[in-house]
């Protein structure tokens, strides 16, 4: 078994650089998209909304393509607006 662990760490090793350079273009083109600077708050709230996770789970809640889009674009706007006045109590 010994013999088997070196090749699949190497295996997770190079997914893990794969979704790191993934997750880099991702904030970056956040980034543009809403004009920021790629460390802003903003873009780290709208990257992780962005997660296929998210997109996932809408999915398999039974919201259709238009449905998940509004929503996304709805969570993202509530989620900027609460970034720029700060949390609420």
């Amino acid at each position: 078994m010994i013999c088997c662990s070196k090749p699949a760490h190497d295996r997770i090793d190079q997914l893990a650089r794969f979704i790191g350079k993934v997750r880099t273009g991702i904030g970056a083109l956040v980034a543009e998209a809403l004009r920021e600077d790629p460390r802003s708050n903003a873009v780290r709230v709208v990257t992780a909304l962005a997660d296929f996770m998210v997109w996932r789970t809408l999915r398999s809640a039974g919201t259709d393509a238009r449905g998940r889009r509004e929503l996304m674009v709805a969570i993202v706007e509530a989620a900027l607006r609460q970034d720029e006045t700060g949390p609420s109590e």
